[in-house]
């Protein structure tokens, strides 16, 4: 009986560490991210192996590029990361919105995000990333991996100031193309 009861009380939802379920995209997609600053949070969770997820290496420069697009019920929403490839890892990478940014400065990641209601109207576009965090994890010619946190974005749409959106959240693992 006392086994029982150790078997019971070792196996209970309060002992499992972290729940699948309260993980984003449940840990199971090779894309994600956990979108904020709309009436209501958005995840993006996206697999490879169709067109909604991609990373290109380019040459020169020596370039990741990593596009997802999702398709939802109120909007389209489009994520772009773009960095330099680094055989030096885990390491840092300082966010910006800006391309000429990316080309200047060391260690930069270009985040760009974009929002397209699916009832018609102006695209939102990020134009600014005010503060978050990036860590790329692996950046091998064939594999790359990273996280995101925290990421405060600046958007526009028709050339005139729209809010902020928050990408909390993000991963990828993703094999290169």
């Amino acid at each position: 009986m006392v086994c029982f009861m150790l078997a019971a009380v070792s196996c209970s939802k309060k002992d499992d560490g972290v729940s699948p379920d309260s993980r984003l995209c449940r840990g199971e997609s090779d894309f994600g991210a956990k979108i904020l600053g709309r009436s209501s949070p958005v995840n993006v969770c996206l697999n490879e192996g169709g067109p909604e997820v991609s990373a290109v290496f380019t040459t020169p420069p020596d370039r990741y590029n990593i596009l997802a697009r999702m398709v939802g019920g109120e909007a389209t929403f489009m994520i772009q990361i773009s960095f330099d490839h680094t055989d030096d890892f885990p390491r840092a990478l300082t966010p910006t919105g800006s391309p000429a940014e990316l080309e200047t400065l060391p260690d930069a990641v270009l985040i760009y995000y974009e929002e397209t209601p699916a009832a018609g109207g102006a695209t939102l576009k990020s134009t600014i990333v005010r503060e978050g965090t990036f860590t790329l994890g692996v950046s091998t010619g064939d594999v790359v991996t990273g996280t995101f946190s925290g990421l405060v974005l600046d958007m526009e749409s028709g050339g005139q100031p729209a809010g902020r959106r928050t990408l909390s959240e993000g991963y990828f693992s993703l094999d290169v193309q």
